[in-house]
């Protein structure tokens, strides 16, 4: 049963660590015994159930005859007895499954009045129904899921034609945010090759998302690549992902690159070691061995620039650490509705008519239940003093990520991106970086919008004014995406800074070591968190 003990320790308190659901199950996968897989499919799908799981534990009052089991425990097995296809992940004589399952009967007809007083004919169409009313009541939650056709493998003319035969073309994006219908698709027409699917829509289940031809990536994330590579006016050398891992942009620049007149290496650095077998995996599933060479357990901030290998490399894609907040799809630990606990039912006739009353609304807002969660020092202004603080520190590594890059000598073009909505990481680094010591020699400036692929021109959401010190027209070079909002994104920033022609004179040379080592300015190693999922 450490399957729902687990899960039971993730949604009580809210996890260990900061993150999301997702990285928190995932990036700390040695400490649970359960498959994460397993315990991620787990909790978001009571999710999705989670009311109905509460009536049905309450009307069969399983709590009541069943003292020893706790509310959240109740709702996690009996999702696996009576919704998983798998059945309850337990020995058949484990104490808590015998608890559960003497009562399946009593349990099966509650979820069947449920399911008629729904009006579904089958389980399957509650599900479905269910999972249009989380949607509903959950509106951070982006509509659609983005594909993006791998042509290093494959073209979007054969996977229309095989793939999503069967599959109608919407005109608009709008299309797919107000239906359920799953069998519709959008071609999109900022970024080629990039096609827009209901997120109920099963793509991982194809045989070319298995194959590598298709991937499943946000529409944002695909923006760095493409800003980098399509708004060259020169043919690029070689390339340097500073932040690849687990591969999705790595995967993009290989196909976007091009390899004429003569050949080019892009350059895939990833700190972490079992990030890095995954970003291998990634490169050898796309196809893209030939042009990618990865570099494990490489961190980019004590990579020399002046190194022999890096001598060609004229474009550097970074994406670095980031606080994560345009990030909607990653949904934070969730609450649910659970049953009320054996000492708060009563079993009166009063209390039985009150609790249909209850019951009635399950799909609504459950403001009887109390919020048991303690106060603890993360709550209120010691939170938001935490934020502040963590921001500035973010903000100081990426600074200096970018003036490492910019010490890259035969760099010309940079993008820059994070997936934050906040200002002291987006407009705010880009300023501090421009008028660095680096920056400033190499007079390197943000590439303005006329100057970008006529395909991004069209994108009207500009950078935000602010005391950051850009101007005008250096705040309408910078791209941004907002979670929420009709266009179906996460939240995002990317802007492209690319290298004057001739380095300003100044009045003294800074040595080598303070081109690529000044953590002292920006503070110690022990700060650096890595570089984020590339999503």
């Amino acid at each position: 049963m450490s399957l729902y003990n687990e899960a039971a320790t993730l949604l009580e308190t809210k996890g260990s660590k900061e993150g999301s659901l997702r990285s928190q199950i995932f990036n700390n996968s040695r400490t649970y015994k359960s498959k994460p897989a397993l315990l991620y499919a787990l909790i978001s799908e009571v999710t999705k159930w989670d009311c109905v799981l509460k009536e049905v534990v309450e009307n069969a009052n399983l709590l009541q005859l069943e003292p020893k089991l706790t509310p959240l425990i109740s709702v996690l097995v009996v999702h696996d007895l009576l919704i998983s296809k798998h059945g309850v992940a337990a020995k058949q004589s484990h104490p808590l499954r015998v608890a559960v399952e003497k009562h399946k009967t009593r349990l099966q007809a509650e979820l069947t009045r449920i399911r008629i007083r729904r009006h579904c004919t089958t389980l399957e169409a509650l599900r479905e129904k269910l999972e249009v009313e989380y949607g509903a009541q959950n509106p951070s939650k982006n509509k659609v899921q983005w594909v993006r056709i791998n042509t290093l493998r494959a073209e979007v003319r054969k996977q229309l034609e095989t793939t999503f035969e069967d599959f109608e073309q919407a005109k608009q994006l709008s299309e797919l945010l107000e239906t359920s219908n799953t069998k519709r698709y959008y071609v999109d027409k900022h970024v080629p090759n990039l096609l827009a699917f209901p997120a109920s829509a099963d793509i991982t289940k194809t045989l070319p998302y298995r194959q590598g031809e298709i991937i499943l990536q946000d529409k944002a994330s695909c923006f760095p690549a493409y800003l980098l590579l399509a708004s060259t006016t020169r043919t690029h050398g070689d390339i340097l992902d500073a932040c690849a891992a687990p591969g999705n942009k790595t995967t993009h620049l290989a196909m976007l690159a091009d390899p004429s007149p003569k050949p080019f290496q892009i350059f895939a650095c990833e700190r972490d070691l079992h990030r890095s077998k995954t970003l291998s995996d990634m490169v050898h599933l796309a196809c893209a061995d030939k042009q990618v060479k990865v570099l494990p357990k490489q961190d980019f901030l004590v990579l020399n620039p002046n190194d022999g290998r890096f001598a060609n490399v004229t474009h550097i894609l970074l994406d670095p650490s980031c606080s994560g907040s345009g990030i909607v799809r990653r949904a934070d630990i969730p609450d649910l509705k659970l049953p009320y606990a054996p000492e708060k039912a009563q079993i009166g006739s009063a209390g039985r008519e009150a609790s249909r009353k209850r019951k009635r609304g399950f799909l609504g807002d459950d403001a009887s239940q109390p919020n048991t969660r303690p106060l603890s020092q993360s709550d209120g202004i010691s939170d938001k003093l935490f934020d502040e603080v963590r921001l500035q520190k973010l903000s100081n590594l990426q600074t200096r990520i970018i003036e490492h890059a910019f010490s890259f000598p035969a760099a010309t073009h940079i993008s820059y991106s994070t997936c934050s909505i906040h200002v002291v990481e987006n407009e705010g680094v880009v300023a501090r970086a421009l008028t660095s010591h680096q920056g400033k020699n190499g007079q390197w400036r943000v590439v303005p919008k006329n100057e970008q692929p006529s395909r991004l021109k069209a994108w009207l959401t500009r950078g935000l004014p602010g005391d950051h010190g850009l101007t005008a027209k250096e705040i309408e070079g910078c791209i941004r995406c907002f979670p929420h909002d009709e266009q179906a994104t996460i939240g995002f920033f990317v802007c492209l800074l690319a290298k004057g022609e001739a380095a300003r004179p100044l009045k003294s040379s800074p040595s080598q070591v303070e081109l690529y080592d000044n953590s002292h300015k920006y503070g110690s190693e022990d700060d650096w968190e890595g570089f984020d999922d590339n999503i």
